[in-house]
């Protein structure tokens, strides 16, 4: 089915129509694995139901189901989250949208992800492990890493390195992330990173 949606950002009136609902939840399948574009999708629909549209009993939930390991499927499950909460961090990706219309931003999904995700779930926070995860989806292996893209070319030339990523951020682009990420976030690349993925890593409840 089908949910229409509207969200007051403040600024900006968020209107729509957020198909593939099932039940209480969005549900996206793919033949291929669960990638960082599938994560984003799905969450940004979560969102999009929770701050625009009357909540089930249960609350609003995102699916993403995709080939797993040895043949099997994949399952990631987001939310339910409160509204407020929804409202909020679609304001900030608002913010990030406005600031990429205006100027070259450093994310990238694959990359951005990586970094967030070994952030997140280190009990020891630190940048280094973060950014090294984060060279590899840049820079790839036996396949192109999100350097080989071609509005990335555009912006850095051929194959940049992932420095053109990490700069300081400036006070209008850090992520309020508390206490313990403070002193261990010094790049442009962490800082968008955890902006966009760190609620929606907040907001996963089970995967397998």
């Amino acid at each position: 089915g089908a949910v229409d949606i509207t969200v007051d950002l403040g600024a900006r009136l968020l209107t729509g129509t957020v198909g593939r609902v099932g039940g209480s939840g969005f549900v996206l399948t793919t033949y291929s694995k669960i990638s960082a574009r599938h994560r984003l999708r799905v969450w940004l629909m979560l969102l999009a139901l929770t701050a625009g549209a009357p909540p089930p009993a249960e609350g609003w939930t995102a699916h993403a189901i995709g080939r797993g390991r040895g043949g099997g499927a994949s399952h990631v499950r987001l939310g339910p989250v409160p509204a407020d909460l929804a409202t909020a961090v679609l304001r900030d990706l608002a913010a990030v949208y406005d600031r990429g219309m205006r100027e070259p931003i450093p994310f990238s999904p694959k990359t951005s992800y990586a970094y967030a995700e070994t952030m997140w779930r280190s009990s020891r926070k630190h940048e280094t492990p973060a950014l090294h995860r984060a060279r590899g989806e840049w820079l790839g292996d036996r396949f192109d890493g999100e350097n080989a893209d071609a509005a990335i070319r555009t912006l850095y030339g051929p194959r940049p390195p992932l420095d053109v990523l990490c700069g300081a951020a400036g006070t209008d682009e850090r992520w309020a992330g508390g206490p313990a990420y403070e002193s261990a976030i010094a790049t442009r690349l962490g800082h968008y990173a955890m902006r966009v993925w760190a609620p929606a890593l907040a907001a996963e409840v089970w995967r397998g």
